[in-house]
């Protein structure tokens, strides 16, 4: 009987083992770690040869520790083997297939440091696991070299027919370099002497240029100092002959001025002679009365016409006193513009000039050169519109001067002439005295008022001045 239970109860005790064996070892088989180890071993030993070429004994390190760990796990018992062990595992297996992966699309070396690193905590990790038994770990050694002999065998294989690729490759190139070398060599050479040629060429022109721009530049300052002499000269004679004529002017004016006060002090003295002629022949005679008193008129009538003749020589004065004043400012701007373009020019001939040193052989020598031609040729364009504008303000100086010597000398002129012929020789040039003053073509010069010019008005009254001896008569 008790035999009988005992039996009974190993028989239970084994099937129950059964049962519980097979649940490790589904936790074993079924776990995530088996596929792990599987999608790595697939990656190491799908490496390309240049790839193994770069590392192979970290390669070959990490083959050597996922096939022992793999080992170590199948030949361990499954209810040996913790489940926290397959987790941490599978974790760094996970890692290690990440770095390796990363290795293999960019061939950065890191990677595989970083690999071996977590292949040291899967070596931690397999050490709580049973070891293998002594068939189990010779198997596993052996295999494990094979696998190794064979990956060697093909990255030696390969190596090999890569060398033998490259050592042909780097005789061609050898042959060709040889070859290129020769030929730059003697392409250098005929440059070389071309060159030679070329720059003693240049430099033989430059130096007949410089010559030319020496002799050139030579003639120019004496030329222009010949005109500036000639030109004080002129000016000088010019300050004297407006001096004169302000000398005479004004002793012209002081003797009219006198005459006008004898003639003031003699229609007096005559109109009390006529006055007390007159009462004095009064009671006389009536006839003698009206005889008297038409002299008296025709008297005092002549007067009246050599007055207004001295205010028309006052208003002439003053009109002409206006033409100096428009003259002297017109020589003040044409002076500045003048000074102006000469400075301009020079610039402009010190910018074409320079680029005569340019290195022509030198990179972007030829944009420097077009460059500066244009600079020149804007500054040229800008010393030519001052010498325009220049010569337009001397132009209007030249006409205000002449009006003003026109003006200056017309009484002189017209003393001796008889009334009549005055009055029609003024009604003539009035128009031409007193119309505008030729200004600038640009139309830059300033006002009537800025030129000292008289106002409309004022040529209005002096027209009416001048005629009023034409309108008496």
């Amino acid at each position: 009987m008790r035999q009988s239970e005992a039996g009974r109860s190993g028989r239970e005790l084994a099937l129950t083992g059964k049962v519980a064996m097979s649940k490790w070892n589904d936790r074993v088989q079924g776990h995530a770690v088996q596929g792990t180890f599987t999608s790595l071993l697939v990656n190491l030993e799908n490496l390309s040869a240049d790839r193994i070429a770069q590392a192979p004994e970290d390669i070959d390190r990490l083959l050597w520790v996922v096939n022992h760990a793999r080992d170590r796990l199948r030949g361990a018992p499954a209810v040996a083997v913790p489940q926290q062990t397959l987790d941490q595992l599978n974790q760094q297996l996970v890692q290690i297939t990440s770095e390796v992966s990363n290795f293999t699309g960019n061939g950065n070396v890191a990677h595989l440091a970083n690999a071996n690193t977590y292949a040291d905590t899967v070596l931690e990790l397999v050490r709580v696991l049973p070891p293998l038994s002594a068939d189990a770990a010779e198997t596993s050694a052996a295999t494990d070299v094979n696998r190794v002999h064979e990956l060697v065998s093909h990255v030696t294989g390969s190596t090999e027919a890569e060398l033998s690729r490259l050592r042909a490759a780097a005789q061609t190139l050898g042959q060709n370099i040889t070859e290129t070398q020769e030929r730059f060599t003697h392409e250098v050479n005929s440059a070389s002497q071309q060159f030679g040629e070329v720059r003693a060429a240049v430099d033989a022109q430059s130096r007949r240029l410089e010559e030319a721009l020496a002799t050139q530049q030579g003639q120019f300052a004496q030329t222009q100092t010949e005109r500036a002499t000639a030109l004080d000269e002129q000016m000088r004679r010019l300050d004297q002959a407006l001096a004169a004529q302000q000398a005479q002017f004004a002793q012209t004016q002081t003797e009219r001025a006198t005459a006008f006060d004898q003639v003031e002090r003699d229609r007096a003295e005559t109109m009390k002679t006529a006055v007390k002629t007159a009462e004095e022949m009064f009671t006389a005679t009536d006839a003698r009365l009206q005889q008297q008193g038409a002299d008296t008129l025709r008297l005092i009538e002549e007067r009246k016409t050599q007055a207004d003749e001295l205010l028309g020589a006052i208003g002439m004065a003053g009109v002409a006193a206006g033409y100096n004043e428009t003259a002297k400012n017109e020589k003040l701007v044409a002076d500045k513009l003048r000074l102006g373009t000469i400075m301009v020019a020079v610039v402009a001939a010190c910018v074409l000039g320079s680029t005569l040193f340019i290195d022509h052989t030198a990179a972007g020598s030829w944009q420097r050169l077009v460059a500066r031609v244009v600079v020149s040729l804007s500054l040229g364009g800008l010393a030519a519109y001052f010498g325009r504008q220049s010569a337009e303000h001397r132009k209007v100086e030249r006409d205000a001067r002449v009006r003003q010597l026109q003006l200056a000398a017309l009484n002189p002129y017209l003393a001796n002439m008889p009334d009549e012929e005055i009055v029609r020789l003024k009604a003539e040039l009035a128009p031409g005295w007193f119309g505008p003053v030729a200004e600038p073509s640009n139309g830059g010069g300033e006002g009537n008022d800025s030129n000292g010019l008289p106002s409309a008005a004022q040529l209005i009254e002096v027209l009416k001045i001048i005629t009023t001896k034409g309108g008496s008569t």
